[in-house]
């Protein structure tokens, strides 16, 4: 559990200190000293969304944390709709993008707050719900993302991930690391319950690994991979799904360097 000397000088913690915090990370204020070392709830060096969720957590009476980040995918499509996807809870979410924004939709429930300056944008709620996998905002001209974080209750961040998010029975959403040595994680998306066979290949077209067989349900996954034992080069990753109505195919590519 996390502390926090106030900012507001009221004794108490509340939305006004969130909002502070806000202005520091959007650069709308500078921090004294003091203040910068307040709003810093992790001791990380940085202030953050980290901080801020940590922050509403306290006035949450500290949230149980029942189901841990892993990755979480994003895309901007060409109508400049940001799209997220994860396996886990997503309590806040902060982008770093190549030029100020402007906001033209936000589809998120009411209850959740958007803010941007200093080329970020943070987006958090008061309330204690979780993001859902979906359309998050769409921005009013195209922005790329340089990078992102995603913090759970508890906390935790995970690094955003660009992913090609199409709505297909199967899907794999990538392998991070990669490239990779020796550990990596693929991630993938089933839409409909169904069949699955994931493998693992050399270039050669050898089989070395077999990840998965059997029934699946509706649901995001994850696999770890140890390829302590093989030697560097290129893999492939190939999936067959039967849905019942449907059989897909998919590969990717992941690359072990040692």
């Amino acid at each position: 559990k996390y502390s926090f000397v106030w900012l507001s000088n009221d004794g108490f913690t509340t939305v006004q200190d969130i909002i502070l915090v806000i202005t520091f990370i959007t650069g709308q204020d500078e921090p004294e000293q003091s203040e910068e070392l307040a709003s810093d709830l992790n001791q990380d060096g940085n202030i953050n969304i980290q901080d801020i969720i940590l922050l509403i957590n306290i006035i949450l009476g500290n949230k149980d944390q029942t189901e841990s980040l892993s990755t979480v995918f994003y895309q901007i499509n060409e109508e400049n709709k940001l799209r997220i996807h994860s396996s886990g809870n997503v309590a806040g979410l902060e982008l770093n993008v190549n030029s100020e924004v402007s906001i033209e939709d936000f589809y998120l429930n009411e209850g959740w707050e958007i803010a941007h300056g200093n080329n970020k944008v943070l987006i958090y709620n008061l309330s204690g719900e979780s993001i859902s996998n979906g359309d998050i905002l769409a921005f009013s001209e195209h922005i790329s993302i340089e990078s992102g974080i995603a913090v759970d209750w508890s906390g935790k961040m995970t690094e955003l991930i660009e992913g090609n998010l199409i709505n297909e029975d199967f899907q794999f959403m990538g392998a991070y690391p990669n490239p990779f040595n020796p550990q990596t994680t693929i991630s993938y998306v089933l839409n409909k319950n169904g069949y699955l066979t994931i493998s693992m290949y050399d270039l050669a077209g050898h089989m070395v690994y077999s990840l998965y067989e059997g029934t699946q349900t509706e649901g995001s996954y994850s696999i770890e991979i140890n390829a302590e034992e093989l030697s560097s080069g290129l893999y492939f990753i190939k999936s067959q799904f039967n849905s019942g109505s449907s059989i897909k195919n998919e590969t990717l590519k992941i690359n072990l360097l040692k």
